[in-house]
C-alpha cells in the first residue's frame, strides 16, 4: 500500500516513538503533527518549509545562475541531507 506507514500497527514503534519524543523533550501529539505536516509538504517545487529540502526543475536548473546551482548543489548533498536527522529541527 502506497502512503502507509512501514510499522503502523507495530508496538515496539509505538514505544521507540515515546521514546524518542521524550528524548526531543517534544510532546507525542505536538511531534506527530508536525512530522505529518512535514510529510505533507516536502518534495513541494513552490517554496520550501520546515523539514524540507529544495527541488528544482530541470528548467529551474538550465535558468539558475552558476553560484544558485552550487548553492542548490551543497543544500542537496547527501551528508548534509543524511545528517539532517541530527539537528533539533531534523
Amino acid at each position: 500500500m502506497i502512503g502507509a506507514a512501514i510499522l503502523r500497527d507495530s508496538r515496539a514503534a509505538r514505544w521507540l516513538f515515546r521514546l524518542y519524543t521524550a528524548l526531543a523533550l517534544t510532546p507525542p501529539r505536538s511531534w506527530k503533527a508536525s512530522h505529518n505536516h512535514h510529510h505533507g509538504h516536502v518534495g513541494k517545487i513552490a517554496g520550501s518549509s520546515i523539514g524540507a529540502f529544495p527541488i528544482m526543475t530541470t528548467q529551474m536548473w538550465r535558468e539558475a545562475s552558476p553560484g544558485a546551482r552550487a548553492a542548490y548543489r551543497a543544500v542537496r548533498h547527501p551528508l548534509l541531507v543524511a545528517s539532517a536527522g541530527l539537528t533539533p529541527d531534523g
